[in-house]
C-alpha cells in the first residue's frame, strides 16, 4: 500500500463499509417508495396529459369543421358553468 493511499484513507475514510451499518433496502421498501411516488404524482400527471389530449382534440376538430371545434370548447365552458350554478345553489355546511 502506498503512502498516498493511506493519506487519502485518513481524510475520506476506509473503502470498506462499516461493520455495524445495516444493508441496503430490500424489494419491499423499493416497491413501497415507488407506490407512494406514483400515488402522489398520478393526479397531476393525469390532469396534464388530459389537458394536452383535449388541446390536440380541439385543434383536430377545428380542422374538420369550425363548428365542431367551437362545440368542443362550449361543452367545457358549459360544464364549468353548470358546476358554478350547482355550487351556488348548494353552499357548504360550515356549522
Amino acid at each position: 500500500m502506498s503512502l498516498y493511499a493511506t493519506g487519502v484513507g485518513f481524510y475520506y475514510g476506509s473503502s470498506q463499509p462499516p461493520e455495524d451499518e445495516p444493508g441496503t433496502g430490500g424489494f419491499r421498501e423499493v416497491v413501497a417508495i415507488t407506490w407512494a411516488v406514483f400515488q402522489v404524482l398520478s393526479i397531476p400527471v393525469g390532469i396534464l396529459l388530459g389537458t394536452v389530449f383535449y388541446v390536440v382534440l380541439v385543434f383536430w376538430l377545428f380542422s374538420i369543421h369550425p363548428l365542431a371545434g367551437l362545440a368542443s370548447i362550449l361543452v367545457v365552458v358549459g360544464a364549468f358553468g353548470a358546476r358554478a350554478v350547482w355550487e351556488a345553489k348548494h353552499p357548504p355546511d360550515l356549522g
